[in-house]
């Protein structure tokens, strides 16, 4: 629950030059943990836990300017919802401002599309922020409310708008796969995805990892042959 009270990742012992990232010197951030969300696929609230424990601005800036004084000019902020506590995440990019460090940043892990406005993403914009990627999973609302998604496509047609207005360039994930979806509900992301102005989309397979609620949801109906 204390994350500042942890000290700063320990990147000296990995051959990081071994890494692809290298090749940017790039490294991952970590400003918090968990995520509050049930999305039916996610197996983060098994993995990281359901709790958000937010780290202090303070304490994350103290990181990177350790990192950045070893010469490191691009930080990817791997959060599962950075952008959780709204008012957290202008004081980091405002200290950012505020520090003088001049270096790009990305929230390339995904940010929900709910929790942004546009005075935070000026400010992401302006510490640095190159791009981001939302996570929505499905353009189909009916499928929205299945997968426990928490949001609205009319809501995510406003932030990705946004987005776009402001300059940020984005990606928007989507999943094909999900428990109940049939080739018309997929073929709905499709068509949401070609009317949206994002940079990239992506779209992924599901897979149903032990502890998320679609796999007990495949245990329990692939015996029927409602799902394999």
């Amino acid at each position: 629950w204390q994350l500042d009270d942890l000290p700063h990742p320990a990147y000296h012992k990995f051959e990081l030059e071994k890494y692809i990232h290298f090749i940017d010197k790039r490294l991952p951030i970590e400003t918090s943990r968990g995520c509050p969300y049930s999305c039916t696929y996610c197996d983060v609230k098994v993995s990281m836990g359901q709790a958000f424990r937010p780290r202090g601005p303070e304490h994350i800036i103290t990181e990177i300017r350790h990192f950045y004084d070893k010469g490191y000019r691009f930080f990817e902020f791997v959060d599962d919802v950075f952008t959780m506590d709204l008012d957290r995440a202008k004081t980091v990019c405002r200290m950012i401002l505020e520090s003088g460090m001049k270096f790009r940043w990305n929230c390339a892990n995904g940010i929900r599309a709910d929790r942004v406005d546009e005075e935070l993403l000026r400010l992401m914009k302006d510490a640095g922020c190159e791009f981001v990627a939302y996570g929505l999973e499905t353009g189909n609302p009916e499928m929205l409310k299945i997968i426990k998604k928490a949001i609205t496509l009319e809501k995510a047609t406003e932030t990705f708008h946004l987005t776009k207005r402001i300059g940020l360039k984005f990606a928007v994930n989507f999943i094909i796969g999900h428990q109940e979806e049939t080739f018309e509900r997929a073929m709905d992301s499709i068509k949401y995805a070609k009317s949206i102005p994002a940079d990239y989309v992506n779209f992924s397979n599901m897979i149903p990892y032990p502890g998320t609620e679609i796999y007990k949801w495949l245990c329990d109906n692939e015996k029927s042959g409602r799902a394999r």
